[in-house]
């Protein structure tokens, strides 16, 4: 098992086009990280070898750089030391400096340019989809749950005529081909499905008013309004 965990984490380094830009930045951030480390150990060697030098001076002793200076890089007690905390810092500071190449990716388009993909985030069945920053989405799921809910039911076909019943239905189904067809074009989504959201809107407000709907239901619509009027009321 280890095994197959360890061949398919090499396996995009290994089989991946050499050009490929992602993987080139693998392949270099993966060997900073290991030159920093050897920069480190280097470093903390110098310093404990110091250290030891300036004690056997002090005490008139030889030196034991076997079991004072390599022994504790290996068995890592060095990293309690202060020298080490410094020289982490140092270390942390020259490997930020190294990262510049992922930079590009801070910067609008070249973002795209790198990695030819579109923002995706997954639904409640676990199924990857083009993000919706907008909320289309889950504001469609919550009005046909206020159209398909028992409670608002016999007063949506008893209060309100076929023909807005229809107008609700109609605006939820075009909400959800705007989902689908929005992100074919990236570019555009963002301003297509906020203004889809913002129809749909209008048709609700247009159909479910404070003189045709109960104020459960006008509540449920536009709780946001309700608390408008209460403030204002106050």
């Amino acid at each position: 098992e280890a095994q197959a965990v360890w061949a398919a984490l090499l396996h995009p380094l290994l089989n991946a086009p050499p050009k490929n830009r992602m993987i080139m930045l693998l392949k270099w951030d993966m060997l900073m990280f290991l030159c920093h480390v050897a920069l480190l150990y280097v470093m903390m060697f110098f310093a404990l070898l110091a250290d030891e030098e300036a004690r056997a001076s002090n005490a008139g002793e030889g030196l034991q750089i076997l079991s004072r200076v390599v022994w504790p890089l290996i068995n890592g007690a060095f990293f309690d030391t202060w020298q080490c905390q410094i020289t982490f810092s140092v270390v942390k500071i020259f490997f930020s400096v190294s990262s510049f190449p992922f930079f590009t990716f801070t910067i609008g388009g070249l973002n795209k340019l790198f990695t030819h993909t579109e923002p995706t985030g997954y639904t409640r069945d676990g199924l990857i989809v083009p993000a919706d920053p907008n909320g289309l989405s889950a504001y469609l799921d919550w009005l046909k749950g206020v159209l398909s809910n028992e409670k608002f039911a016999e007063e949506l076909s008893q209060n309100f005529s076929t023909k807005d019943n229809e107008r609700l239905r109609k605006a939820v189904a075009s909400g959800e081909k705007c989902l689908i067809t929005a992100w074919k074009r990236p570019s555009s989504a963002l301003r297509v499905t906020r203004k889809k959201k913002a129809e749909i809107d209008e048709v609700l407000k247009k159909v479910i008013t404070r003189n045709n709907a109960s104020d459960a239901l006008y509540s449920e619509c536009f709780p946001d309004q309700v608390l408008v009027e209460r403030y204002l009321a106050v």
